[in-house]
C-alpha cells in the first residue's frame, strides 16, 4: 500500500529541516559507518563548489518529493522510490542532461542499494536509455559565429585602454585563443607562468598556471594553459601583450589574497565570479556585432575551434588545446558551420 502524501508540506522538526541538505546526508551517513567527522567533512570537498551546488538543487527536490510521501531521502534502501521520483521529473518534460545530473546527485548521496551504486543499477541504466531515446540531446546550435570580428574590435592599443576595458579584452582573447571554458579560465594563476621565446629571443607564446583542476582532469598534475601570441600585424589583438600589460595593470589593485589571474575591477578586487566573466564575454561579443539573444557567453568555445578548423589546424591540435577526448565529441557538440 503506498504510503499517504503530503503535498506542499512544510518540514518541522530539525531533522526534516537537514534532511534538505544533501551534504549534511552524506556526512551523516559516512559517519554512521564509523568514519570520522573529520574525515568525512574532508570527503565533501571532493566534488567543485559548482558540481556541489548543483547536486545540493537536486537533492532538495528529492527530499520535497519524500517528505511529501514520508520517506526518508538519506536513508533509502529500495529503488522503487527514486524510480517513480525520475519518472515525475521526465513527465514534466526534463531533458535528458537534466535527469543525469539528478541520478549523478543521488547517486552521489545515497548509500549503496543491493551492492551497487545507484547510477551501476540496471533498472536506473535501462530508465536512462528509454529517456535518451524519447528525449535526445539537441545541438543548441546549427551554425555559430565568426571570432575574427570579435577580435578585430579590440584593435586598440593595451595602454590606450581603462582597467575595465583590457580585463574584458584579455579575459575575451583568452578564451578565444585557448578554446578555454570561463571556469578554467577564472581559475588561472596571476603569478606562477612563463614566457615561451623562440631561437631569437621573440615571445611566442605565455604559460598560465592553473590554481585547481580543470573540468576534463579528475586526477594528476596541474598542466598549465598555453595562450600563443599574435603575429607583429596584430599587436593590438595579441592575447600575450595583453596578458603582460593585464598582469601589471592588476597588480597595482589586486588583493593581498587574491592569487587568481582574473579580478574584479571594482574593490576590493577579489577573483571575479562566474558571471562576471558571461557579461565580459557578452561584452566582447556584442562589441563585435554577433547577436547575443541568439548565441551565449559558453558558445565561444565552439565558435573558436570552428574558426580554427575553417583557418586549415589539424583536429589534433585542437583536441589537445580544447582537451577534448575523442573527435565524435567535438565534432558532435561544438564544431558548427560560420
Amino acid at each position: 500500500q503506498e504510503a499517504p502524501t503530503r503535498q506542499n508540506e512544510k518540514p518541522s522538526s530539525s531533522r526534516e529541516l537537514a534532511a534538505f541538505d544533501g551534504l549534511a546526508c552524506y556526512r551523516e551517513r559516512i559517519q554512521a559507518e564509523g568514519i570520522s567527522r573529520q574525515v568525512a567533512e574532508t570527503l565533501t570537498h571532493a566534488w567543485k563548489p559548482s558540481t556541489n551546488a548543483k547536486y545540493q538543487s537536486c537533492w532538495k527536490r528529492w527530499a520535497e518529493f519524500c517528505h511529501n510521501r514520508h520517506i526518508d531521502p538519506s536513508n533509502t534502501c529500495e529503488i522503487s522510490p527514486i524510480m517513480d521520483f525520475l519518472l515525475e521529473l521526465k513527465e514534466m518534460g526534463m531533458s535528458y542532461s537534466q535527469l543525469s545530473n539528478y541520478k549523478s546527485a543521488l547517486s552521489t548521496y545515497l548509500p549503496i542499494i543491493k551492492g551497487k551504486k545507484l547510477s551501476d543499477h540496471e533498472v536506473v541504466k535501462t530508465f536512462m536509455k528509454a529517456a535518451y531515446k524519447a528525449n535526445p540531446p539537441r545541438a543548441k546550435y546549427d551554425s555559430t559565429w565568426n571570432v575574427d570580428s570579435v577580435v578585430r574590435a579590440w584593435d586598440v592599443p593595451n595602454a590606450e585602454l581603462s582597467f575595465y576595458d583590457l580585463s574584458i579584452k584579455t579575459f575575451t582573447l583568452c578564451a578565444i585563443g585557448t578554446m578555454g571554458r570561463s571556469a578554467d579560465l577564472r581559475s588561472l594563476s596571476a603569478t606562477d607562468y612563463n614566457l615561451v621565446k623562440d631561437e631569437q629571443g621573440e615571445i611566442t607564446a605565455i604559460d598560465l598556471l592553473r590554481l585547481r583542476l580543470p573540468k576534463q582532469q579528475r586526477s594528476g598534475p596541474l598542466l598549465p594553459v598555453r595562450v600563443y601570441a599574435a603575429s607583429q600585424d596584430m599587436a593590438n589583438m595579441c592575447p600575450v601583450r595583453a596578458c603582460m600589460v593585464y598582469i601589471g595593470r592588476s597588480r597595482e589593485v589586486r588583493h593581498e589574497n587574491t592569487k587568481e589571474l582574473f579580478i574584479s575591477t571594482r574593490p576590493p578586487h577579489k577573483e571575479i565570479s562566474s558571471k562576471t566573466a558571461s557579461r565580459w564575454l557578452t561584452t566582447s561579443m556584442e562589441k563585435g556585432g554577433v547577436d547575443t539573444s541568439t548565441f551565449k557567453p559558453h558558445s565561444v568555445c565552439g565558435a573558436s575551434a570552428s574558426s580554427k578548423v575553417q583557418a586549415g589546424a589539424s583536429i589534433t591540435t585542437i583536441l589537445k588545446s580544447g582537451r577534448w577526448k575523442t573527435e565524435s565529441t567535438l565534432r558532435r557538440h561544438y564544431l558548427r558551420i560560420i
